[in-house]
């Protein structure tokens, strides 16, 4: 039984069964474009309208020719993840938090993925080494983690993850980013809440879901955040700013509402990373600020996250509406430990 949609032949077997012709949906001819694989779960591609392209849900998981139009200010790494790495999969990029980086399975190839390089791949991790760094390092407070998605660890995993964890005291906060509850809530089970629910006996549990659209915020995905509530998780989401998909205050306004009647608190708007076959998605930095600049006001201030850039290099994020025009497509930024850096936004202003 097909469980999720991985390479052409799947797509053309789901669309049949849901009485649609690949001809009718208008698809490429085929959707093994580029070198990052297919992969949509079937929840997820329920939601999505078939019949329009332009459908915002089917421009994020289908391959488009564009992205083997590849730009020469493309990044293999945008965010810098290998100048940070601290001990393999770990990343120590600000003082007092640390990126533990311990799968590279997605339940959903999303197609402006910025670990693109890594996620579905076999990837090395020194958990002694990870553990031993953190003990030698008191001024960490938090430890967040993603991948891949840790909502796909197995439930022994997490406890694993626990035992190993939970005795460096100096750490009170675990962070988990997660797409899953957007691409596919009913994956994660009562079994493996009630051991999020043992960790958060002594953590703070934070939450932050990867959420783009207002149609990713559906009746499944209000029961799930309402049992990571009862277990007392604290829940916000990011979302990132993509050209045909939520870029127009509008749609992104109507997602923050959502999502605050979901019970989850706005935190990062991202400006899309430089990653390599994503040109396509890329609006400028002018455009997101008149966006940005649009919502102010028109919605509550509760709705409204933080529009921010993620520096190439690994310099972290910065306030995009901090970020000042020196010349043309050129901005100058602070970074949160005091340089000055130039950052050349590579949209057009037409984008």
């Amino acid at each position: 039984m097909l469980k999720s949609i991985r390479s052409s032949s799947d797509l053309q077997i789901y669309l049949t069964q849901k009485g649609l012709s690949w001809s009718e949906c208008q698809l490429p001819d085929s959707t093994a474009v580029g070198y990052f694989p297919l992969r949509i779960p079937l929840y997820y591609a329920d939601l999505i309208n078939w019949k329009d392209p332009a459908d915002p849900l089917r421009r994020m998981v289908i391959p488009d020719v564009a992205e083997q139009h590849v730009q020469p200010y493309e990044l293999v790494d945008p965010i810098g993840d290998k100048a940070r790495e601290a001990v393999p999969g770990l990343i120590h990029r600000y003082p007092d938090r640390c990126l533990l980086l311990l799968t590279t399975y997605c339940a959903v190839h999303c197609r402006f993925c910025f670990r693109r390089e890594v996620v579905g791949k076999v990837r090395a991790v020194d958990f002694e080494s990870i553990v031993q760094y953190l003990k030698e390092h008191q001024e960490v407070k938090e430890i967040i983690l993603s991948g891949g998605d840790p909502f796909s660890f197995p439930v022994g995993f997490l406890k694993s993850l626990s035992e190993y964890l939970t005795p460096l005291d100096h750490i009170r906060t675990w962070r988990f980013h997660t797409r899953i509850p957007a691409v596919d809530p009913s994956s994660v089970k009562g079994e493996w809440l009630t051991e999020l629910a043992v960790m958060g006996v002594s953590k703070r549990l934070i939450i932050v879901l990867h959420v783009d659209h207002p149609t990713e915020v559906t009746l499944e995905f209000t029961d799930l955040i309402k049992q990571l509530h009862s277990i007392g998780c604290v829940l916000l989401s990011q979302t990132v700013l993509l050209k045909g998909v939520n870029d127009s205050a509008e749609v992104l306004g109507k997602l923050f509402r959502s999502l605050i009647e979901a019970g989850v608190k706005p935190y990062y708007l991202h400006h899309l990373d430089q990653v390599v076959g994503t040109d396509h998605f890329r609006i400028s930095i002018d455009a997101g600020k008149r966006i940005y600049t649009s919502l102010r006001g028109n919605i509550s201030g509760i709705c409204n996250p933080e529009y921010v850039l993620d520096l190439p290099g690994g310099f972290g994020k910065v306030p995009v509406m901090w970020m000042k025009k020196i010349r043309d497509r050129v901005y100058s930024t602070t970074t949160f430990d005091g340089q000055t850096l130039e950052y050349v936004d590579q949209a057009s202003e037409a984008n």
